[in-house]
């Protein structure tokens, strides 16, 4: 059995009377996720890759505190595909700087014994060994998250031959807050609903208005149309230049929960999971490791996956 869970990449230095809690990092006592967002004014968030490599330990003590975990592990950890890539090709090339070699050493200097595996081709390796996905087609990899789009065409073989990420332009924040929320307002026009809540009336199709529930099907459907022609004439473009084809298409992450497979059209195969779908990352990870834990730092969560007995 494996136990999956997250909690937000967002730390500060503990007080003192938080210190039984906290974890020892840099020569610093700190605390993560939803305790350190008790007082959010002293808060740090990851801003780049460079961020995410040097404080990668930070969040494994975190997850071992949590855990229970005293004695040190082999941990299943991972980067973002992109920088992946080109930070392997700086190390097979017999770069020393690199942000793998450089993760790896900040790992094990914390008695962790790291296996770096990359975000959305772990998701995928995942799903193919569990037979979700066929193995034998190239993939077209959509990873979503809230305000970053992974994207990536991977070979049978797991090579890549083509990616791009894009920010702040067709996550799922664009699509809440850009088309669902104005297709909403051609009803409601006086509607100021924020995006926690906009978020739920999406995934739920109902919105109160004080007086009734109404369905709003109508205008999810409408602004998942509008926002995933925009998604696929911004990836079309993207790998027409770059002469990469795909067969298949694999949506991973948050995005998962936010479309379905009727919503694509296309006479391709496309695969959504049903659930779990933010977690497959890790999931591969603690496969691809064998290890008893994966961790999966991102910008915006850590996921975690635990194998139980």
């Amino acid at each position: 059995m494996v136990k999956t869970y997250k909690f937000s990449t967002v730390y500060r230095e503990a007080k003192f009377h938080e210190e039984p809690q906290a974890v020892e990092f840099a020569g610093e006592k700190w605390v993560a996720g939803e305790q350190a967002l008790t007082h959010k004014r002293g808060c740090y968030y990851l801003r780049d890759a460079e961020e995410l490599v040097n404080l990668y330990p930070l969040f494994l003590l975190e997850v071992a505190r949590r855990e229970g975990i005293n004695e040190r592990v082999k941990v299943g950890i991972t980067l973002p595909l992109d920088t992946f890539v080109v930070e392997s090709r700086k190390k097979e090339s017999g770069v020393e700087d690199n942000l793998i070699s450089r993760l790896e050493f900040n790992v094990s200097a914390h008695g962790f014994t790291p296996v770096v595996v990359p975000q959305g081709l772990a998701g995928l390796q995942y799903l193919v060994e569990s037979g979700e996905v066929e193995a034998d087609k190239p993939t077209l990899l959509i990873d979503g998250g809230f305000n970053t789009v992974n994207t990536a065409v991977i070979q049978p073989d797991y090579s890549v031959s083509f990616y791009k990420t894009f920010t702040d332009e067709i996550g799922i924040r664009n699509l809440v807050e850009d088309f669902f929320a104005e297709e909403l307002k051609k009803r409601y026009p006086s509607l100021t609903t924020n995006l926690v809540v906009l978020k739920e009336v999406f995934l739920k199709e109902k919105l109160d208005t004080g007086l009734r529930i109404d369905d709003v099907s109508v205008e999810k459907k409408k602004a998942l149309r509008r926002y995933l022609n925009k998604l696929f004439r911004k990836i079309a473009g993207e790998l027409k230049r770059a002469g990469a084809d795909y067969e298949q298409i694999v949506i991973l992450g948050g995005l998962s929960y936010y479309v379905s497979e009727e919503d694509f059209e296309t006479n391709k195969t496309v695969y959504v999971p049903e659930e779990n779908g933010e977690f497959l990352n890790v999931l591969g990870a603690l496969e691809i490791a064998g290890s008893p834990l994966a961790v999966d730092v991102g910008f915006g969560d850590v996921k975690v996956a635990v194998r139980g007995e």
